[in-house]
């Protein structure tokens, strides 16, 4: 396979960075396949000036597309939907390529995004219908710095959301993903968007790329999804306008708390999935489990077995796992089993690197145990992208709770087999955005009501007075 050069989009047009003159850049990206690493896939001269040229085209269409109707700016996305199931195959093809996880995981979330698409903007539709009392109006230019993780869904709903709301778009993937983000925006070509709507620039994932337009103040909606690390130095950058609309979605750990009476096959099913689905590098899955000390040992080694069953392997061996996404990841999973053992967690079962050919980033799943709680554990509170799960007993239902909201930042809480009166409970005490009952942290892409929290950081609306 030939590497090949990733290009910028803007004006309507794809265009392919200088390698040499005034605007050429000395800083080239690659990208080898994390399940072959032999493969070079593509390489990318990073190129500043065309990220004011990506700027200027959607701040210049701004006034266009904002005068459509929405029914007209519905015609263009649902197109968009269309050419996305009509080259559903390739874009899995090009995500596993560049991630290393099987095909049929990344089948499933695009199928996902295009089953949901329609009803997403059926709901969207409605709620920009003015009404006597309120009128929706876009409110500009827009910018996503995006992630690895779910490229698919987090794409999508950014991309539906603002498009539909008026706001033209310039989309930054990470260097990871970069080629199927590419290839997305070659679906949006095809939709017939008017010029300058949807653009496109490549570069590293907190660099210098993502600085200048966080912190150009044309843009009046950022989104982040991404490390917290990069996050929070971007998040400066991006607030130094008190007017505009920013929103922040950082990998946090999320928790699943087993219920004093707990489905122990259900949850030990849907447990294996939400704790290792795509190798572990997924914001929405699990990293922590606090169980019954009266169930933990035994559910504990039924859960150790079927993690041995998993297979590990290329994408298109029929694997449920594939590999790390680079050398980093890697090398940071090992040295978080270190830190596991040095703050005394029992190893269940030792994640390690793998040998397979063609050599890739491959890791086995870690398993952690532990009947003490250590607020202070550095490998408790710090977030690995990775697939390592820690179990921790609790005595009674309120110390789980206790528990739970010790963690710094959760993101995400599942719940099962709690009764009516601890459901209550949960839902008044846990400290959490988003609390999942009898459902899987990973459920949570299912849900289209998540999906208003980003359409309404799209719009400005305007409340209407009358006499």
């Amino acid at each position: 396979m030939t590497a090949r050069e990733l290009k910028n989009y803007f004006k309507g047009q794809f265009q392919i960075p200088p390698t040499s003159g005034r605007d050429s850049s000395d800083i080239t990206l690659e990208r080898f396949s994390p399940s072959d690493l032999s493969e070079k896939i593509w390489q990318y001269h990073v190129c500043l000036d065309h990220v004011e040229k990506c700027i200027n085209s959607a701040h210049e269409s701004f006034s266009k597309w904002k005068s459509f109707e929405v029914a007209e700016r519905r015609k263009h996305l649902d197109l968009f939907v269309k050419k996305l199931e009509e080259q559903k195959d390739e874009l899995v093809e090009t995500l596993s390529l560049e991630n290393g996880q099987p095909l049929d995981t990344n089948r499933k979330e695009l199928e996902l995004v295009i089953n949901q698409s329609p009803d997403l903007l059926d709901l969207y539709e409605k709620e920009l219908k003015a009404t006597d009392h309120s009128v929706s109006n876009p409110r500009g230019p827009a910018v996503l710095i995006g992630s690895f993780s779910h490229p698919f869904f987090f794409t999508q709903r950014f991309l539906l959301a603002n498009l539909i709301c008026g706001n033209p778009i310039v989309l930054k993937p990470s260097e990871k993903v970069s080629l199927t983000i590419e290839k997305i925006v070659s679906c949006l070509h095809q939709s017939e968007f008017p010029s300058g709507v949807i653009n496109l620039i490549h570069g590293q994932g907190g660099g210098e790329v993502s600085r200048r337009l966080v912190k150009d103040k044309r843009f009046r909606v950022v989104f982040f999804t991404g490390s917290r690390e990069v996050g929070l130095s971007l998040y400066e950058l991006a607030t130094t306008d008190l007017e505009r609309a920013v929103s922040f979605s950082l990998f946090l750990k999320n928790i699943c708390l087993l219920a004093p009476h707990f489905s122990e096959e259900k949850a030990l099913t849907e447990l294996i999935n939400a704790c290792y689905q795509s190798s572990g590098q997924d914001c929405t899955r699990t990293s922590l489990v606090f169980i019954p000390k009266e169930n933990a040992q035994d559910f504990v080694e039924k859960f150790h077995q079927e993690s041995k069953k998993l297979i590990i392997d290329q994408p298109k061996k029929n694997s449920f796992m594939g590999p790390l996404i680079d050398q980093q990841s890697a090398d940071n999973f090992v040295l978080f089993m270190g830190m596991a053992k040095r703050e005394g967690y029992e190893e269940i079962m030792r994640g390690k690197q793998l040998d397979r050919t063609p050599r890739g980033h491959f890791v086995s799943p870690s398993i952690h145990y532990s009947e003490q709680f250590k607020d202070k554990s550095h490998f408790l509170q710090e977030n690995l992208l990775g697939p390592s799960v820690t179990f921790l007993a609790y005595g009674n239902f309120e110390e789980a709770i206790s528990m739970a909201n010790s963690i710094e930042l959760p993101s995400l809480i599942s719940l099962y087999g709690a009764t009516e009166s601890e459901i209550k409970l949960a839902q008044s005490s846990l400290d959490t955005s988003t609390l999942l009952v009898d459902k899987p942290t990973t459920a949570v892409l299912e849900s289209l009501n998540t999906s208003l929290r980003v359409f309404d950081i799209c719009r400005k609306k305007l409340c209407v007075v009358k006499n």
